[in-house]
């Protein structure tokens, strides 16, 4: 007879289960003289256990749900050999775990979120509140958390789940000018920040998260010193295509720890290096090959906002991809562009949609119905007394979402809260004539009257285009009184058009975008910071508003600016971060008396209600292309 190797736990019970069912068809009620082997082997309750463990995909098997699998397949190990299964090539789970998880009762939830631990226990804590026969009451400090982070790792105790909402939580709003925790790191050649490390813990704590820190906190420090913390390598890094190199710069920094960035000449066959770096694009090409190296323990996914939606194909291979890894580490400052069911792909990829009841329940729950919004405005209209009424049904409950996701797997600190030392930013609109006015006219009549909507968006892409180009020689005078003092200086266009315009007026200017190589743009981001005689570098704003550093720049010009203000304010972010010793300049070049002028408007009320509705989660409900044109219809 021939034996299966390595079988899985979830394929063994689905065979395991057909098996069952086979033995329950052949068994004929009317025949007294069947033989008892005949009958359903399987009990009621292991039916029901196997009917809802295969029902879950693989990588939303926990530990538990390991063990409980396992059991099962020990007791019909005779049973298994007649499907050619050979129940010693069954890895064995983690059983202490589980059996851990069965008896949770030596940590618990004291008053006033203190924590109870079992006397049993031999770890010293900081400030003790109480103490009995049983236990030790202790009160929430970063150290402290340390300590319970280290009794796990050590599999003397578990942190469930209403513990680690508690202190998830904690984290997410500790007062680091009053607390802060050292994590200690041998082969590492960074030093984190204090809050730095926090993160960091609260990554080891959780495994499966998202650190949505403001840009320009250093989110890769953080998820690379959880990497290194915990031991989880081999691992993988999947990052837009113009940061792989930036990752190789970081890993770098990393002793005895080899990496590489993945092309054509890479070889999967033997994983022999610790850390592998890899574009979104390319997974799918590596799919099959990864996917088959149980070694592989920890995934990172840098700008995670790539993943928001579901049908794509880099999408579905990155979930492929986390099938049964130990960590699963989503880095994004901006997670939710543009509406919040764009957050639901990225907790799905970590495991932790069912946290929030499942897909339906979150878009029920924290999504707004356009439609229903749509009539919910014209009843406003119709009804002015119930103005306040409306407005509280349009809004979905923001404040449940950001505690859920704090108290889960999702971390966001500010920088105006984090680095109180950093310089301001300041933000400047500069008005500008244009000077093809009756070029623009002539066109915004033509966008007027056209009656195709797709046509109307074409015409309004080129309305921006115009006034971009009735600016040209205002934009360059700015530039040039610029390098005339001596200031380095960030240029950010939104169309490919103004960018070669730029390029041709500035030739000795450094460049990031979209024709040149990963390792083109990261070799002229160096340069930048590097060589004092560049002044300028001239970006696409789609290209570089995240993920570079240019924080040797203290004026920061948007010859165009993106459709989304959170994009603008990630690009303003290249040069307000971690290492700016200088207040940064923001200055906006507006076309007068064109749709920048709404655009500006627009954005600045959007953002001014993403804050009324959550401070701490970044949201747009509405399409601002949809508010342009309406204004331009009146």
């Amino acid at each position: 007879m021939k034996i299966c190797r390595d079988t899985k736990i979830k394929d063994a019970l689905e065979q395991l289960k057909d098996l069952n069912n086979v033995y329950s068809e052949d068994f004929d009620e009317d025949d007294f003289f069947c033989d008892e082997d005949s009958t359903s082997f399987l009990t009621t309750k292991e039916e029901k256990i196997i009917e809802s463990l295969c029902r879950l995909p693989s990588h939303r098997w926990d530990s538990s749900k390991m063990c409980k699998g396992y059991i099962i397949l020990e007791d019909h190990k005779d049973k298994l050999k007649e499907i050619n299964i050979n129940f010693d090539t069954i890895e064995k789970p983690d059983f202490h775990k589980y059996e851990l998880s069965k008896n949770c009762d030596l940590i618990k939830i004291g008053h006033n979120n203190s924590i109870l631990l079992k006397k049993c226990i031999d770890t010293d804590f900081e400030n003790i509140l109480s103490e009995n026969e049983r236990y030790i009451e202790f009160s929430l400090s970063l150290n402290n958390i340390v300590k319970l982070w280290q009794l796990q790792e050590d599999k003397k105790i578990l942190l469930n789940k209403k513990i680690l909402y508690i202190i998830n939580l904690y984290i997410n709003n500790v007062n680091h000018d009053k607390e802060n925790c050292i994590l200690s790191f041998d082969n590492y050649n960074k030093i984190p920040m204090p809050f730095q490390h926090t993160g960091i813990l609260f990554g080891l704590l959780n495994k499966k998260i998202l650190i949505a820190d403001e840009m320009g906190l250093g989110k890769t420090i953080q998820a690379l010193g959880i990497l290194i913390k915990s031991q989880s390598f081999p691992a993988i890094i999947v990052c837009p295509k113009s940061l792989k190199y930036k990752w190789a710069s970081e890993c770098s920094f990393i002793e005895g720890k080899t990496f590489e960035v993945v092309d054509n000449k890479t070889n999967f066959n033997n994983i022999d290096k610790d850390i592998y770096i890899i574009n979104y694009e390319n997974v799918k090409k590596y799919i099959d090959i990864i996917d088959s190296k149980k070694e592989i323990k920890a995934l990172i996914f840098d700008e995670s906002h790539y993943l928001k939606n579901s049908k794509t194909k880099r999408s579905k291979s990155c979930m492929q991809l986390t099938q049964n890894k130990d960590y699963i580490i989503e880095l994004s400052g901006s997670p939710v562009l543009n509406r919040p069911n764009e957050l639901i792909n990225q907790i799905e990829i970590i495991n932790r949609l069912e946290e929030f009841g499942g897909y339906q329940n979150f878009i029920d729950k924290y999504c707004i119905n356009e439609k229903e919004m749509r009539m919910q405005k014209y009843r406003k209209q119709k009804d002015y007394y119930n103005e306040t009424l409306i407005e509280k049904e349009e809004a979905p409950n923001y404040e449940e979402l950001a505690e859920k996701l704090r108290s889960s797997f999702y971390i966001r600190r500010e920088k105006k809260e984090i680095l109180k030392d950093l310089p301001p930013k300041f933000r400047t609109i500069i008005p500008v004539e244009i000077n093809n006015k009756m070029e623009y006219k002539s066109l915004l009549k033509d966008y007027k009257e056209e009656n195709d909507l797709k046509r109307k968006k074409n015409l309004l892409e080129k309305l921006k285009q115009i006034a971009c180009k009735g600016k040209f020689d205002s934009i360059t005078e700015r530039i040039n009184s610029h390098i005339e003092n001596k200031e380095k200086v960030i240029v950010f266009a939104y169309h490919k058009k103004m960018q070669e315009d730029l390029l041709r007026e500035f030739p000795n200017a450094l460049k990031i975008v979209s024709e040149q190589s990963e390792f083109e743009r990261n070799k002229n981001a160096e340069r930048f910071q590097e060589e004092d005689d560049k002044y300028i570098i001239i970006c696409s704003i789609s290209v570089a508003y995240y993920g570079f550093d240019l924080y040797k720049a203290s004026q920061v010009l948007f010859a165009e600016m993106d459709w989304v203000p959170l994009i603008n304010i990630q690009a303003e972010d290249r040069a307000h971060r971690i290492g700016q010793k200088d207040s940064v300049n923001v200055w906006y070049m507006v076309a007068k008396d064109t749709i920048e002028e709404q655009i500006v408007k627009v954005n600045k009320e959007k953002m001014e209600t993403i804050e009324k509705i959550n401070k701490n989660i970044s949201i747009e409900q509405i399409n601002i292309k949809d508010i342009i044109m309406k204004m331009l219809e009146n």
